[in-house]
């Protein structure tokens, strides 16, 4: 009997990303595994969904299992519609939706600066400038943004996805001239310091590059005028034997996600060459890279080198890791095998951390260490629930839901596989501001294969309405509580369930204007619609009553 947690979150699965349930089993639990190999970190940063730079992240964290973020800076609420008429805040809902879907292809962490649906960081239609999108902007807001997560997400290489030269997208060169100067600004502990306060301490990203193909990069429209020196180039139509496409032809898939935007393009398989320019580097790089992690620390075991003399205990607890996280590779397919070298390993993992606490050891290589750890702590657990097999539903009261809609829900877990567990709890993960209430609940359980356990959940969202500066209104971003008042039922897909199912929890989601969101709803939630047609997004009023004026 092994221990576990199965934690169900609401939301679209992963596994559509995999293609479906087929493959599936064996495909995860591979991708699962493959981050485990190296411990380098790569941030990509782009204006609009759409522009992340694809092929090269689906290479960066398919291929290598690189810990890959994605940044983008506005929601794209001034692009062009293919397939329906939302504009406005509505589109950014779609396209916002759609970067969703696309990132869960390519195995990477979306963040996004754009963080209300009135945000000053919009997408207000073609810019000639960098210069005049930084003017509607406002510099200081994008930039104490992005320094932000780049302190948070302590990336090792970052890139933006095009140029800072004349032809581009306004919105393009604003975000690679502010991807340039955060750099500098996370590494300096004078720069905004209220960051710091916060608990976040400052990153020295160690690499820096540009992109050097003809355009810019990503295949844009935009010409550019010159094409930047090569120091490394990427070869993205690389063939992946286990997801059976290359790394472009991925990419190409993940792009297709954009269907407001015409994206996706069938890829023959060859060689897709693109070609990277550094322009800051930190440790010592000699000639031509091959890769853009030259110079790094690439597995836990390297990272013996960044402890200091005194630490040898410490040293030779990453040696056993490393140790560990190699048995786990060899171990693949055999699940049971791979379940208790996991564990294993992650013991040893939260045991250098709580000494790592413990010791009080400081400096920037042991918060560095304690970091990298922590991140090999959640790809572990990742790896422990991939080889179970315990998959995770969750049966609706209503499978079409809006804001404004009380919804009971059950949490339920399949155990499909052959080895049996003990300890199991479940719990619902839900965006930030949403309540979460049980209505019935148990102590952890046993699950055997082919059992299924369930636990009643209450849930209900937060968007509830404050009045902001000026009069107008906005979404709460960190609001929890119920909304007064009948709530207004309507219709919206919500994507799993079955109503047919008897009902064991609650959701309430408040009523407000749907196209109008907060940051949790936004960046977690389905695409809601109202059955009223055109009561959004061009409406000025909330179904509540409560009215804002239109965007000057």
């Amino acid at each position: 009997m092994i221990g576990g947690v199965a934690t169900i979150s609401i939301g679209v699965g992963a596994d559509r990303a995999m293609g479906g349930n087929d493959e599936r089993a064996l495909v995860r639990l591979h991708q699962a595994i493959r981050p485990l190999g190296t411990v380098v970190s790569f941030m990509n940063t782009g204006a609009h969904p759409d522009d992340e730079q694809s092929a090269l992240l689906a290479y960066l964290s398919r291929g290598l299992g690189a810990r890959v973020v994605s940044v983008i800076a506005n929601r794209g609420e001034g692009g062009q519609n293919q397939v329906g008429d939302e504009y406005d805040q509505a589109l950014g809902v779609v396209r916002t939706r759609e970067l969703e879907e696309a990132s869960r292809v390519t195995g990477v962490h979306l963040r996004l600066l754009s963080e209300e649906l009135d945000d000053p960081i919009y997408d207000f239609g073609f810019s000639k400038t960098p210069e005049e999108t930084l003017a509607r902007w406002g510099a200081e807001i994008p930039l104490e943004r992005l320094v932000r997560l780049i302190r948070e997400e302590r990336p090792d290489v970052v890139m933006p996805s095009f140029r800072d030269e004349y032809g581009q997208h306004g919105h393009h060169r604003a975000i690679t001239r502010l991807t340039l100067e955060a750099v500098r600004h996370a590494a300096d502990p004078e720069a905004f310091p209220e960051q710091l306060s916060a608990g976040l301490l400052p990153w020295q990203v160690r690499k820096v590059y540009v992109p050097a193909n003809p355009g810019g990069g990503g295949g844009n429209v935009y010409l550019a005028t010159e094409t930047g020196e090569v120091d490394v180039t990427v070869n993205t139509g690389e063939f992946d034997p286990v997801l059976g496409v290359s790394y472009v032809q991925l990419g190409e898939e993940s792009r297709a996600f954009h269907r407001s935007q015409g994206m996706g393009r069938v890829v023959e398989p060859g060689p897709r060459l693109l070609h990277a320019e550094r322009v800051l580097s930190t440790v010592p790089v000699a000639g031509p890279e091959r890769s853009l992690f030259d110079g790094l620390p690439s597995t836990v075991g390297e990272l013996v080198h960044t402890v200091p003399d005194g630490h040898e205990g410490l040293r030779s607890h990453l040696r056993s890791i490393q140790a560990g996280l190699e048995a786990i590779d060899g171990a693949f397919p055999d699940r049971e095998t791979i379940l208790l070298k996991v564990h294993d390993t992650l013991g040893k993992v939260r045991q250098v951390l709580e000494a790592l606490d413990g010791a009080g050891a400081g400096g920037p290589w042991a918060e560095d260490l304690a970091f990298r750890l922590r991140v090999k702590e959640e790809q572990l657990q990742a790896v422990s629930a991939a080889a179970t097999l315990v998959i995770g539903q969750i049966d609706l009261e209503d499978w079409e839901v809006v804001q404004g809609q009380e919804v009971t829900l059950t949490v339920r877990a399949f155990n499909g596989g052959q080895i049996p567990l003990e300890d199991v709890s479940l719990r619902l993960e839900a965006p930030q501001g949403w309540l979460v209430e049980p209505i019935s609940d148990g102590p952890a359980t046993a699950l055997g294969y082919n059992e299924t356990v369930g636990r009643s959940r209450s849930k209900t969202s937060a968007c509830d309405w404050r009045r902001r500066k000026g009069g107008s209104w906005s979404p709460s971003r960190t609001g929890r509580r119920r909304p007064s008042g009948t709530t207004k039922r309507q219709s919206a897909p919500f994507g799993f369930g079955s109503p047919r199912k008897r009902p064991t929890s609650t959701l309430t989601i408040p009523r407000c204007c749907a196209a109008w969101w907060d940051t949790g709803c936004m960046g977690n939630a389905p695409r809601w619609r109202s059955r009223r047609p055109g009561s959004w997004p061009s409406c000025r009023t909330c179904p509540c009553g409560r009215s804002r004026p239109p965007r000057s």
